[in-house]
């Protein structure tokens, strides 16, 4: 796992592809033009789901018959952890490489882990030695404090508090406005529901 640079970094040696359309999808795709970074279009099963783009990000086509391109990252924009899984696995053929995205509005904290593949969206806080595995999904304001682990394929809904030295299994869902107490430990492919407290 490494460090992404925050301020999105230089983009002109490849272009992003965003696997999944949908809701989160779009709304990564406007994280990504927040940060710069040139987008080739999306890759999906339904080739009607974009709207109101005018046709400037199309849909390339479906994940299982994509032919990738040396200079494309990939990255899966599914708010669903167990899809989004599915989809990583799906899209594994292509052997290119994963993109970390972080806002630029974002904070990170330098002794923060992030895996590959995770999306860390606006005004969210990653606290000091926290741990995000692959393709970690923390949307707008998510807060995940010092010492917590969420593991892969996670996600954090927008304004969801996962407190100090939390610790979140593989494909955990923490709906919007959710709160993980101190400690706490949530097991694999648990899904916490908008607005609910779990204690330590």
């Amino acid at each position: 796992m490494s460090v992404p640079t925050p301020s999105g970094g230089g983009t002109d040696e490849f272009e992003l592809v965003i696997a999944g359309a949908g809701g989160f999808g779009r709304t990564v795709l406007q994280f990504a033009l927040d940060a710069s970074v040139s987008v080739v279009g999306f890759t999906d099963d339904r080739p009607d789901v974009v709207f109101g783009r005018k046709g400037q990000y199309r849909v390339i086509g479906p994940a299982t018959a994509l032919v990738g391109r040396a200079s494309w990252r990939l990255i899966v924009a599914v708010g669903d952890p167990e899809s989004r899984k599915a989809l990583v696995q799906r899209l594994s053929h292509l052997s290119l490489p994963w993109f970390t995205l972080v806002h630029p509005l974002a904070y990170v904290a330098p002794t923060a882990r992030i895996g590959d593949g995770c999306i860390v969206g606006p005004f969210a806080f990653i606290g000091p030695d926290a741990i995000l595995g692959d393709h970690v999904a923390v949307n707008a304001h998510g807060y995940v404090d010092h010492d917590v682990c969420v593991g892969a394929y996670g996600y954090v809904g927008p304004r969801g508090t996962i407190s100090g030295s939390a610790q979140l299994g593989e494909c955990v869902a923490v709906g919007a406005g959710a709160t993980i107490g101190y400690g706490a430990v949530v097991a694999p492919y648990s899904r916490v529901r908008p607005g609910v407290v779990i204690e330590s």
